[in-house]
């Protein structure tokens, strides 16, 4: 009798050990997965006359193994003097998984008004464990007024519904000349006007 209640007590012992670890896998497969963003942005060329063209490129990473939805930010374009960086047009919207297969992007970009960009409703792909899943942008920007332009993206402007966004800024240098190049070029003829005189014309 005392062997079987021994028995029958360390029974009961391994089912509330293996409850318990049953608990705690499910609380461990039931916590969110947060996303882990990164933004990244530059001007090619980041040197332009006033006026003219230069591409606008912001890509967002995302390091996790599993695809990061309902990412959205909102990026203020910069002023220099009296004009605005302007957006012209949206050059293209792509994403690439971590593997580097291209992904269908769902987002949608507006730039109403056009001294701003904004990404809405955008899924970022997974990562591979090596390499970040990421949907990248291009735009066509210009500015009219000379000066340097700073475009910043603070540390948590990209948001997610994953509740992950980016732990740091980023940054690009636009240099708008202060003048255009002028090009042309010049030459001169001789007139003979007799007597072996010469005029430069």
């Amino acid at each position: 009798m005392i062997v079987v209640s021994s028995v029958i007590a360390k029974l009961k012992q391994e089912r509330k050990a293996i409850g318990g670890l049953a608990v705690g896998l499910s609380l461990l497969v039931s916590l969110p997965v947060h996303a882990a963003l990164l933004i990244n942005k530059s001007y090619t060329p980041n040197v332009v006359n006033p006026g003219a063209n230069t591409t606008l490129t912001l890509t967002i990473y995302n390091s996790n193994t599993a695809a990061a939805p309902g990412v959205g930010f909102t990026d203020i374009l910069p002023t220099a003097g009296n004009g605005d960086e302007v957006v012209n047009s949206l050059v293209s919207k792509t994403c690439k998984n971590g593997s580097g297969t291209t992904v269908p992007s769902v987002g949608t970009v507006t730039f109403s008004p056009n001294t701003q960009v904004v990404l809405a409703g955008e899924t970022i792909p997974a990562g591979n464990g090596s390499s970040s899943g990421s949907c990248t942008i291009q735009l066509l920007v210009s500015s009219p007024t000379p000066g340097t332009l700073i475009n910043n993206i603070p540390v948590g402007a990209v948001t997610s519904t994953q509740d992950g966004t980016n732990s740091s800024a980023a940054n690009a240098t636009l240099l708008v000349n202060s003048y255009a190049n002028l090009t042309g070029s010049k030459s001169a003829s001789q007139a003979y006007l007799g007597d072996g005189e010469r005029m430069l014309q």
